[in-house]
């Protein structure tokens, strides 16, 4: 009988139990005691080491990608931490490994620095790029489908090459923060910035957002630990009916990390992400783009 992960998991003896250690939150910064590495992987040690064992059969049949993630006891933490329960880490970690040996191709692309082949031309319909950091170094992506055209990235680019660059930005982000919490020696995750200036239901395209949801679903599974929050900057006055759409297609941990800076009572304050009461506790005046309320025009977001 081959041995595949799940019947592994049966022979193995009882999993040991998650720590009781405190772990990263949404409102973990890589200076909070919980994002620290090195309790963490101390702490979790016999989970990292059955989850191992307990997924042998999938790394030995899916090596990693040159010059890509290394699958070493901090690949597995991040699963450990997302999970809840050693089991259910390596189920996930086991269609981690099989997700990133279907894809190795654009995977080992990625790992060089490249862009995806079509990110030059989705730029040109919706702005959205890995920009600076944020005052606790951890990179911040920001994006501005409001006043872009969703209907006409859909036209120019297939639907299955938009979710193949939706995860590529997320392994791009992923890499990103596996070497800068290497480098610190603690949990280093993304912050998103999502403008929605401009956004109505009439731009609204439902193939883009099931592509967009599909993409979080994937990310959830195969890029634990990544994002820190989502912070809405802007937000319409249908955001609620936007909202309703996207959580059909996206995942529940999407959703849950979505974080609504209020509008201003002037136009000014509407604009400026320095008084959302998430957003200014990450951002810096001088390193936020002007649209956002901060001090940097030269950002590459403009349309």
């Amino acid at each position: 009988r081959k041995r595949t992960p799940s019947n592994i998991v049966k022979e193995l003896p009882p999993p040991p139990p998650i720590p009781s250690i405190a772990k990263p939150n949404i409102n973990s910064t890589p200076e909070s005691p919980e994002s620290q590495l090195g309790p963490l992987l101390e702490a979790y040690k016999p989970c990292i080491d059955w989850v191992r064992l307990a997924s042998s059969e999938a790394f030995d049949s899916y090596p990693p990608a040159p010059a890509s993630l290394a699958y070493d006891d901090l690949f597995i933490l991040r699963f450990l931490l997302s999970r809840g329960s050693a089991e259910a880490a390596a189920k996930s970690v086991a269609e981690a490994l099989k997700f990133r040996d279907d894809n190795r191709a654009w995977i080992e692309q990625c790992a060089t620095g490249k862009p995806h082949k079509y990110f030059d031309e989705f730029q040109k319909y919706i702005k959205m790029c890995m920009y600076k950091s944020s005052c606790f170094g951890e990179p911040v992506f920001l994006a501005r489908p409001g006043l872009g055209d969703i209907k006409g990235v859909m036209k120019a680019i297939k639907t299955e090459d938009l979710l193949e660059l939706f995860n590529y930005l997320k392994e791009t982000g992923f890499l990103l923060c596996d070497r800068l919490t290497r480098e610190r020696g603690a949990i280093v995750k993304c912050v998103a910035v999502i403008d929605l200036d401009g956004m109505s239901l009439f731009k609204m395209d439902t193939g883009y957002f099931r592509c967009l949801g599909a993409s979080s679903k994937i990310a959830e599974k195969i890029y634990p630990q990544l994002q820190c929050m989502a912070v809405i900057a802007h937000p319409p006055a249908v955001l609620r009916a936007i909202m309703k759409i996207i959580a059909v297609f996206a995942s529940k941990a999407f959703i849950e990390k979505q974080r609504t800076c209020p509008s201003g009572k002037t136009l000014v304050d509407h604009a400026n992400m320095m008084k959302c009461p998430f957003a200014s506790k990450r951002l810096i005046p001088e390193d936020t783009p002007d649209y956002l309320g901060g001090k940097d025009t030269s950002h590459p977001l403009n349309y």
